[in-house]
């Protein structure tokens, strides 16, 4: 038993990239995705296709994150954590607000 990333996987299966945002960015789906892993022992092809970071220039998922958590050099778990206990304790909301979810560009690819 062990924990893994399905992001990491998903980058190491060339489906996508890492946003600045620490979200996984999809080509085809943008950040709006769930990722799940299936492990297996079958010899597969592997095209080791890892796409570099594509956000370039555009930094709307800092500017908008309100527990100003997203940098340049990644993202501050702590800050987003320790927002989100405080603006939403009273509802019960997870652990992640989602804004830089919502506002991430990218969503808009078909």
């Amino acid at each position: 038993e062990g924990e893994y990333s399905h992001k990491k996987g998903a980058v190491l299966s060339g489906l996508g990239y890492m946003g600045k945002s620490g979200l996984f960015i999809s080509e085809k789906c943008g950040s709006k995705i769930r990722l799940g892993t299936v492990f297996t022992d079958l010899d597969l092809m592997a095209e080791n296709n890892i796409l570099e970071n594509k956000c370039g220039s555009c930094n709307i998922c800092m500017t908008k994150c309100p527990a100003l958590a997203i940098g340049e050099n990644g993202v501050d778990r702590k800050s987003c954590s320790d927002y989100m206990k405080k603006a939403f304790q009273k509802i019960g909301r997870g652990s992640v607000c989602g804004i830089c979810i919502k506002e991430c560009p990218k969503n808009g690819l078909k």
